[in-house]
């Protein structure tokens, strides 16, 4: 399988969205960045139309292996 191309963006979020992606990061084990790259296939595959090839969303919560 290829390679994923992965582009540095840098952004500006509010302070009870950082506190609220840092609880949940803590909670998943997963990054933040994670969090906003799965937020955003959603968002995208929300917007677009069937008929085009829209990011599959993946899951926006994954439980901590124990």
């Amino acid at each position: 399988m290829g390679k994923t191309i992965m582009h540095r963006h840098q952004i500006l979020i509010s302070e009870p969205q950082y506190q609220a992606l840092q609880s949940l990061s803590r909670q998943t084990g997963l990054a933040i960045s994670e969090h906003i790259r799965r937020a955003i296939d959603q968002y995208l595959f929300d917007i677009t139309p069937s008929s085009s090839a829209a990011p599959q969303p993946r899951p926006l919560y994954t439980p901590r292996a124990r």
